[in-house]
């Protein structure tokens, strides 16, 4: 037994649908994951014990970050899209900058 609370389906007064991510969402989640980027980098070199060593550990952390971001971004889309709901929201990804509209 979880302690696990879930509502569906809630609404703001007046009947218009509460978004599943508020506005700005994905651009705080990147900003986010961009800071924990650098920290990670940080501790690469600090812990680094050549520059082979150094280069590999990086390009793997900045790929799993790419791919964390990725995947976050698929995920607001496909829930913003399933539900329907009107949203604007500039997907800032590690080499362009696009404004994505999605109306329903």
């Amino acid at each position: 037994h979880t302690n696990e609370k879930t509502a569906y389906d809630l609404t703001l007064e007046g009947g218009t649908p509460i978004p599943p991510f508020q506005q700005g969402y994905l651009k705080s989640y990147i900003r986010t994951a961009k800071a924990r980027f650098g920290d990670q980098v940080f501790d690469i070199f600090a812990g680094s014990a050549n520059q082979t060593e150094l280069e590999e550990n990086i390009v793997a952390a900045y790929d799993k970050v790419k791919r964390q971001i990725e995947r976050q971004e698929a995920k607001v889309m496909r829930v913003q899209e399933a539900s329907g709901l009107n949203f604007e929201e500039t997907k800032t990804t590690t080499s362009t900058t696009t404004k994505t509209t999605t109306t329903r």
